[in-house]
């Protein structure tokens, strides 16, 4: 096993030839910083030309401030972030190929966690000792408490063994070069801790499993105290309802007009209310829709499955208003012939291949929580295509 071999020569401090031969292929792929840099002279450019086009109209302007600095910010601060994001490329480039002329490697302590920004989230390695940052964004591994194999400068992890887990191996000669340098130099780092290749992922943490899951699901400990109990929690109950009877509000003004000039030909002894009935049959029929849509979740009934989870991403193309044709990625979760969908962040908690049971509400097929099992993986034989899900960036 490639891992196995890697792994005793890095205990030893060295850095083996596949690993230095991907990684050199990966520093000589230089397609994205390249791309980096020219959207960096870009940025720049244009934000000289509208400075200077904005500078030159002030002088036939009295309100010169008012109508310069609106123009030139949003570009400068493109800019910035451009030229901040190719420097730190062609920095890391630079210590990476530094660490290859050296050939040494360094081991720290770590583990894989599960850290949640304001609109994302993803695991991340990071040092026990606090030593420094761990670059692991090419490693697909569970969380759990590792030893990372490290180049010294750059802090790239080469290699990573689970020391919770026995088998838990991972080296980067297991990735290709184009792979490796998207993830290392492109302008987001791609998301691989939730990707495994080759082998079932090995959970040394549970617990940090389901914080990511109860992160990105949005459920808590009560929640999933009472789903196992085969109940929804009343905060379960009260946004599903939230959520889904908003449609009554659109049918009461249906129901009530026709129903108040009903009333009133009663009172007035005539017989025409009974010729508009015809008019409260769609708000009715829309009341009986929304009741047997959410009557599990009145009668707070939640229905499991069990079984081997798997992830995939659907392609939806669609027009918008200008007649232009774009694309939108959909992630689902699937178990037992059964598909949830779930947002991208919660699709990237989700660990593939591995035993779930799924707590959802049957009426209205909503996922409520996620529940691992025996955290024994499933085999599969062989590694998942890449999604092509929007990565984020971890610094």
């Amino acid at each position: 096993m490639p891992a196995v071999r890697d792994i005793r020569l890095n205990r030893a401090g060295q850095l083996t030839a596949p690993q230095g031969f991907v990684l050199g292929s990966a520093v000589l792929h230089g397609g994205k910083i390249a791309a980096l840099g020219a959207l960096a002279v870009f940025c720049l450019a244009t934000t000289t030309a509208i400075a200077y086009l904005t500078s030159r109209a002030v002088i036939l302007r009295s309100d010169s401030i008012a109508f310069t600095v609106p123009k030139v910010l949003p570009c400068l601060a493109l800019t910035v972030l451009a030229v901040r994001l190719f420097l730190r490329r062609v920095r890391l480039r630079n210590s990476v190929r530094a660490d290859l002329k050296r050939q040494q490697v360094t081991s720290v302590a770590g583990r894989i966690l599960w850290r949640q920004g304001w609109f994302d989230g993803d695991y991340v390695a990071e040092a026990t000792d606090g030593s420094g940052p761990v670059r692991a964004e090419v490693a697909p591994l569970a969380p759990g408490p590792y030893r990372f194999y490290l180049l010294p400068e750059s802090r790239v992890a080469v290699a990573a063994e689970s020391t919770a887990v026995p088998g838990g191996l991972w080296t980067v000669a297991l990735h290709s070069a184009p792979d490796v340098a998207a993830s290392l130099f492109g302008a987001f780092e791609k998301s691989a801790a939730a990707h495994p290749i080759g082998y079932p992922p090995t959970v040394g943490d549970p617990a940090e499993l389901l914080r990511a899951l109860a992160a990105t699901l949005h459920f808590n400990a009560e929640d999933l105290a009472h789903n196992r109990r085969g109940t929804l929690s009343a905060k379960q109950q009260w946004r599903i309802l939230r959520n889904t009877c908003a449609p009554l509000f659109l049918a009461l003004p249906l129901l009530a007009v026709p129903a108040f000039f009903m009333v009133q030909a009663w009172h007035a002894g005539g017989d025409s209310s009974m010729r508009n009935v015809w008019l409260v049959i769609p708000a009715l029929l829309a009341f009986v829709a929304i009741a047997l849509y959410i009557r599990h979740v009145v009668a707070r009934k939640v229905d499991t499955i069990d079984g081997t989870l798997q992830r995939r991403v659907e392609i939806s193309r669609y027009t918008d208003d200008n007649n232009n044709t774009r694309t939108r990625l959909i992630h689902y979760i699937s178990i037992q012939g059964r598909q949830f969908r779930v947002s991208h962040v919660a699709w990237r908690a989700v660990l593939p291949s591995l035993r779930y049971r799924v707590y959802f509400s049957r009426s209205t097929g909503r996922l409520l929580s996620l529940d691992p099992l025996d955290l024994i993986p499933a085999q599969h034989p062989g590694p998942p295509a890449q999604a092509p899900a929007a990565p984020w960036m971890r610094r």
